[in-house]
């Protein structure tokens, strides 16, 4: 936004306002608030945002009682960044005491909120992927896609 459309909205009323020097692409790829359609339907339009969290030195032990059993644990830091995936299958035979850093996938694969849906479902079904985690361009986990047939991440 510019200064002078900035100097705009602070004029008519607003109180806050802020030069966001990122861009509108940034803006978009970090599940900020849009206002119109692109009339193409966007990984944020079904994501889930609620999927289990835990750090890499949560035990085994406490990341299960906070799941369902055929639920994966995303392992982030505590900035909210990705670092690893913990996959339920892994989570039911790993040792209880064992932190989750031990345990989880390193460097999962994310796409950003608005990626477009029907180009990552080709994407997905082609390699045989059923879920994918939803980040910002920082990083910062803001959610999971799944297909329909995809158990719950």
């Amino acid at each position: 936004m510019s200064q002078r459309a900035a100097w705009q909205l602070e004029r008519l009323g607003f109180s806050e306002v802020y030069d966001f020097v990122a861009g509108k692409s940034y803006w978009i790829a970090s599940a900020r608030p849009t206002i119109g359609t692109t009339g193409e339907a966007r990984v944020s339009d079904q994501m889930r945002t609620d999927p289990v969290t835990a750090g890499p030195g949560e035990t085994v032990a406490a990341a299960r009682t906070r799941r369902d059993d055929a639920v994966d644990v995303v392992v982030v830091n505590e900035h909210d960044i990705v670092v690893g995936v913990a996959r339920a299958a892994r989570l039911t035979t790993a040792d209880p005491e064992d932190p989750l850093g031990k345990i989880m996938s390193v460097g999962p694969t994310t796409v950003r909120p608005d990626e477009p849906l029907e180009a990552l479902q080709a994407r997905m079904s082609a390699i045989s992927v059923r879920s994918i985690l939803v980040t910002k361009p920082t990083g910062e986990l803001v959610g999971v896609y799944h297909s329909a047939t995809s158990p719950k991440l």
